[in-house]
């Protein structure tokens, strides 16, 4: 059976090295979503969205206690509402990662 999140994983992957290449973040962000990336693919294909998703609202500082409500509601959804929001989720979350970059006494981006 194929795995529904591969294709946003993938957007994801492409996404960031997309923003590494112009010098939006760091490569140290596309190694560690990398990492991630692995870890979940080792998981039961069942249990691999929510814990993608769990390690990206980790990263974006959301409240964990909201993240409960926000699954539910994103089950809820059609696969491509889902979908969309999660784009959206990771593009303010990328916004997040280059200003924090930005913020860095080294002024800036190692990649």
């Amino acid at each position: 059976m194929a795995d529904p999140a591969a294709p946003f994983a993938t957007w994801v992957l492409h996404r960031v090295a997309d923003a590494v290449e112009g010098a939006e973040v760091s490569a140290e962000l596309l190694t560690e979503l990398h990492d991630v990336m692995a870890e979940v693919r080792a998981r039961p294909p069942e249990a691999r969205e929510a814990l993608a998703f769990i390690d990206l609202v980790e990263r974006a500082n959301f409240p964990v206690d909201d993240v409960t409500e926000l699954l539910a509601f994103l089950r809820a959804q059609p696969p491509v509402a889902r979908e969309q929001f999660l784009r959206q989720f990771v593009e303010a979350w990328l916004v997040q990662w280059r200003d924090a970059d930005d913020a860095e006494p080294h002024g800036g981006n190692d990649g």
